[in-house]
């Protein structure tokens, strides 16, 4: 991108970087809600739940380490627009 001045780089680095922040964002909100459907269902949460399975620990641990990376995903997304915005 020869013969732009930095606020024209930048920019074009804005945009550059929003798809991917949005597409990550999108990736982990649709692994976080694969899990959670699973309680839509009886016929499998309530083999998690059942004393002495053992799968209710597992389960939210991973549902727990999903939703991070949801929020993680999500604020760096947030981060992405509003530097950009500010850079307007």
């Amino acid at each position: 991108m020869s013969g732009m001045d930095d606020s024209q780089s930048q920019t074009w680095r804005d945009l550059d970087a929003m798809p991917r922040a949005y597409r990550i964002y999108l990736v982990n909100y649709e692994e976080l809600a694969r899990k959670l459907r699973v309680l839509d269902d009886p016929g499998q949460w309530l083999p998690i739940i059942s004393v002495g399975s053992g799968a209710l620990i597992p389960f939210l641990q991973e549902v727990e380490r999903l939703l991070h990376n949801f929020l993680a995903a999500a604020f760096t997304l947030s981060s992405t627009i509003n530097a950009a915005a500010r850079r307007r």
